[in-house]
């Protein structure tokens, strides 16, 4: 039987709205970047692949829902270890981006751990 873990709770800080504040901007150079953003293309051809990989590797999959089933923690396993589709070109890359984080709730621990070690 396993043990029980004890971990502490993060009792957290008080805001101190002094950092916030003490923050300066360059409102005049904020403002163009701004403007400037409106009139950028989109990222084209060999990069925007590079920036759908990064996309994949910043996602966090997350369910936490007590309800979730067999089926749905399967399909968010199986999207976590192969976010890309065959068709998708991910055999020109190198390796399979993976999503920084997948999150469920501790009742779906014994299916996605089935899962993985398939």
């Amino acid at each position: 039987m396993t043990q029980p873990l004890d971990f502490k709770r993060n009792a957290g800080m008080a805001l101190d709205l002094g950092l916030v504040n003490g923050v300066k901007v360059n409102r005049n150079a904020a403002d163009r970047r701004a403007a400037s953003l409106a009139n950028r293309r989109t990222v084209k051809k060999e990069y925007q692949a590079a920036w759908l990989v990064r996309a994949i590797e910043c996602m966090d999959l997350t369910t936490l829902s007590g309800d979730d089933t067999p089926g749905r923690v399967e399909r968010l396993c199986m999207k976590a270890m192969r976010p890309l589709r065959a068709k998708s070109g991910a055999s020109a890359t190198s390796s399979t981006p993976s999503p920084s984080v997948t999150t469920m709730i501790t009742t779906s621990a014994p299916t996605s751990g089935e899962i993985t070690r398939r």
